[in-house]
């Protein structure tokens, strides 16, 4: 997975994603002195006091291990229910929270051009972003609203859907519009994008 900036400076802040330590680092915290001299190194790294200093985290391996098991969210669950495809390749919503967090802050703006069932928006939406998703196929894009339905009636859902599975739907569902024709985007809400949108884009979309 690669991460590109437009300038030399991009608004990143590894302090947001620190990983916590490991129980040696915290014992070493705790009493320095038993477990280094500050000093330079025969490598030429010059070890010094400061590195027992508590930072509140380390700095996170290039690797990140996520493991994707999620078996019973409410996507996956009413997709089933209303006999819907899943999309074949979803992600843990940690890979872009990692990202999310350490590249942007509160109220920016998260971009996915390849929206799938949405990952990226709910986490977005959870961690109090802007955002806007882009799918070109129509049922990926309108089953994962599904997402956002946790905790609301069967007949709820199934009106949703509904709206969602024409091609020029314009609807909010709280803070969220799914104008599915970005040409045609609802103009209510005070004319905001509202806290996330889903957009149909491809061949089809005008």
């Amino acid at each position: 997975m690669w991460w590109f900036s437009k300038t030399a400076f991009p608004k990143a802040d590894v302090r947001k994603v620190l990983a916590p330590y490991s129980d040696r680092m915290k014992k070493l915290i705790e009493d320095p002195e038993s477990f280094y001299t500050p000093k330079k190194r025969p490598s030429g790294h010059d070890i010094s006091a400061g590195f027992g200093k508590d930072n509140g985290g380390a700095i996170p391996s290039n690797l990140l291990s996520i493991p994707n098991t999620d078996s019973n969210s409410s996507y996956l669950r009413l997709c089933k229910e209303l006999g819907l495809e899943r999309h074949p390749a979803r992600f843990p919503s940690e890979i872009p929270a990692f990202f999310i967090k350490m590249l942007t802050d509160e109220e920016d703006v998260v971009l996915d051009i390849f929206g799938g069932s949405n990952t990226t928006g709910f986490t977005a939406e959870a961690l109090k972003r802007k955002w806007l998703t882009f799918e070109m196929n129509l049922e990926y894009l309108a089953s994962s609203v599904f997402r956002f339905l946790e905790g609301h009636s069967s007949e709820t859902v199934k009106r949703v859907l509904g709206e969602l599975n024409n091609s020029h739907a314009n609807y909010f569902i709280g803070e969220t519009v799914c104008a599915l024709d970005p040409a045609k985007k609802a103009k209510s809400k005070d004319e905001s994008l509202g806290q996330g949108a889903l957009f149909i884009s491809g061949a089809g979309a005008r």
